[in-house]
């Protein structure tokens, strides 16, 4: 991403890292030029080696009883981003070391039917997890 935002720096308005202001969601923020924000939550996983991919399970698994889940933590990140009328559009994408195990067999890419809404397409690009637009 930086080496595209030097490259192009008509792309992009800014680059953030640990963007705090992003809830969970916060690894690198960027706002393109055209007004979309794009959070890039970087999951690298180091343990349970014998579950390869990462799955539906890493995602919802809670430490402990009051705690949440990543999914729900970074749905609420979105939640309250997506309400600000400061971007035209959000978009999150998750990157992991890992290959997605079999029980994600798809993910929400491409052309939202409205501002908040996604479409289920086939998973095709090797360890980018979920991509929201």
């Amino acid at each position: 991403m930086a080496i595209t935002w030097l490259e192009q720096p008509s792309n992009m308005t800014w680059m953030r890292l640990e963007a705090d202001d992003f809830g969970f969601l916060d690894d690198v923020a960027v706002l393109r030029s055209d007004g979309t924000l794009c959070l890039n939550q970087i999951k690298h996983v180091t343990e349970r080696p014998e579950r390869p991919g990462l799955s539906v399970d890493d995602l919802l698994e809670k430490d402990g009883k009051k705690s949440r889940s990543l999914f729900q933590k970074w749905f609420q990140s979105w939640l309250s981003v997506e309400a600000d009328p400061a971007y035209i559009r959000v978009e999150v994408i998750v990157h992991a070391n890992r290959p997605p195990a079999e029980n994600i067999g798809c993910t929400l890419l491409q052309e939202p039917t409205t501002k908040n809404r996604s479409r289920i397409a086939p998973f095709r690009e090797p360890n980018r997890v979920c991509k929201l637009p």
